[in-house]
């Protein structure tokens, strides 16, 4: 499976920021027997996040995204995340 993953970063302030987030994907094709399946896996999201760092140390983001393209057997969908981070 190649993965293809970039964002496109921008710092609102020194405590905010906001991505364009991209993801494509394409392989994964299975065979049997040596012969191929035609069953390659394709697809490419986009999506954005927002980040802010609270205290020192910590980080907390919500990023969501969806799929914009893909073939038969590729991943469709949306979805949304949220992480809280702190180094010790």
């Amino acid at each position: 499976m190649f993965t293809l993953e970039a964002h496109l970063t921008h710092d609102i302030t020194d405590k905010v920021w906001v991505s364009l987030d991209s993801l494509s994907r394409i392989g994964g094709e299975t065979s049997n027997d040596g012969e191929s399946q035609g069953n390659q896996q394709a697809s490419t999201s986009l999506g954005g996040t927002l980040g802010v760092t609270p205290w020192d140390g910590g980080r907390l983001t919500v990023s969501g995204g969806t799929v914009i393209g893909r073939n038969d057997f590729g991943a469709d969908g949306w979805q949304v995340m949220v992480q809280m981070q702190h180094v010790f």
